[in-house]
């Protein structure tokens, strides 16, 4: 039920635009339920696609999917792989590309990540 009140708040809140991430059809029923109310009062929905079909396959993915997809208006896939996947299942909505995102909170690259590695294995391991 809490799919169903906060499709209705979104609905009462009347924003210009719904923006869901998606990446896996477990998350079909509660995304495209939120989506498919807000869209009955005009709002638009667009899903960010991480993938359309899982790289885990499991029974009900293509109906969970195609579900969740019927609830969108437009997408935005983040690789060529996922925009034909895509393609298959929903050619007739807008698409547009955006890639994956750069991360950078890993901190600096070590430039000689290499050889350090190979100091260590030699002294600790005798390679």
């Amino acid at each position: 039920l809490s799919w169903i009140r906060t499709g209705l708040k979104v609905r009462r809140e009347r924003p210009d635009a719904v923006i869901v991430r998606y990446w896996i059809p477990q998350m079909a029923p509660a995304l495209g339920t939120v989506c498919r109310i807000a869209r009955r009062k005009g709002i638009k929905t667009i899903a960010l696609l991480d993938n359309v079909v899982p790289h885990e396959k499991r029974p009900m993915d293509t109906l969970l999917t195609r579900y969740f997809l019927g609830s969108i208006d437009g997408f935005v896939y983040m690789s060529e792989q996922v925009h034909s996947d895509l393609q298959s299942f929903r050619p007739d909505k807008p698409a547009v590309f955006s890639p994956h995102p750069m991360y950078t909170n890993y901190g600096e690259k070590i430039e000689a990540l290499r050889a350090v590695l190979r100091k260590h294995l030699a002294r600790d391991f005798n390679l």
